[in-house]
């Protein structure tokens, strides 16, 4: 029997939109080009994994961001280079904002950084053969008195509401894993910290909060069969119907060819033009509110 290795971004994915999921991880349909909204989060993603790794955070962000450019300028569109270009220069101002923040405001001792983690997935009285949940922290903390945290970055607009957060799923499953991970330590819950995509300088408020979010146990059993039930809909879905709503607008890559394949235009014509092949990136979720 396969291997079935589920990831953290499939699920995400396949929430959103099952049609989304199929373009991404069945055909692995890769944009040519990103969004200019969603690729400042994976610089900044590169620029904290760096910093509380010990080492230079903003030149992290620069080799990320550089790099990210030099895939999509021959593909953007002058528009669409200027938005990146302003979008990069965004992101260079939080990170310079974030670096003395965090030293003045970091109450833990990290563990570890972009810990990439497997577990098996657990039916209701058993494992289930050669199936996996698979990702990776953005980092493992420990507080004074030997709790284990998840930590969690988030490039976002605005600040979400504790509730959102208690609800998030993604976490849930992370906190799933670190309690495999990590069997004779107290898991407790997940830091997040919110970086605002705002100028700091014309920002009304403080453009970063962080938010103590605590789960329980019982949550976490929760969480372990649903990640179960999700697992059986993802493999055993045919169709992969669509699901439209506001992320059409801005976090879908693929809204032309998903129109394209409902009216009858050219679907092939249009993968050639905005799509190559190849390992699927996760479509992050730092535009959400």
């Amino acid at each position: 029997m396969p291997v079935f290795e589920l990831h953290a971004s499939q699920i995400t994915t396949y929430q959103t939109c099952p049609r989304m999921y199929r373009y991404q991880y069945v055909e692995h349909l890769v944009p040519k080009v990103t969004s200019p909204k969603l690729f400042l989060g994976r610089a900044g993603h590169a620029a904290l994994a760096a910093y509380y790794s010990g080492k230079d955070a903003l030149a992290a962000y620069e080799a990320d961001i550089n790099q990210q450019l030099a895939q999509i300028e021959p593909y953007a569109s002058p528009e669409e280079w200027d938005e990146f270009q302003s979008q990069a220069e965004l992101g260079r101002k939080l990170i310079e904002a974030y670096v003395p923040w965090a030293r003045a405001n970091d109450t833990f001792r990290v563990l570890a950084v972009e810990q990439s983690f497997v577990v098996p997935i657990w039916g209701e009285k058993r494992r289930i053969s050669n199936a996996y949940y698979v990702g990776t922290f953005d980092g493992i903390a420990e507080d004074i008195y030997g709790n284990i945290w998840l930590m969690e970055h988030k490039f976002y607009k605005s600040v979400v509401s504790e509730t959102v957060l208690r609800l998030d799923s993604q976490a849930g499953y992370y906190l799933m894993a670190a309690s495999q991970l990590y069997p004779d330590r107290k898991v407790v819950g997940v830091i997040y910290t919110i970086i605002r995509k705002v100028d700091p300088v014309r920002a009304r408020g403080g453009i970063i909060h962080r938010t103590r979010v605590l789960r329980n146990q019982h949550e976490i059993e929760g969480l372990r069969y649903r990640l179960y039930r999700i697992y059986r809909q993802i493999k055993t879905d045919k169709l992969f119907i669509p699901a439209p709503g506001f992320h059409c607008g801005w976090k879908c890559p693929y809204r032309e060819l998903c129109v394209a394949e409902e009216d009858g235009s050219d679907v092939e014509g249009i993968k050639d033009m905005l799509f190559t092949t190849g390992e699927p990136a996760p479509i992050l979720d730092e535009e959400a509110v």
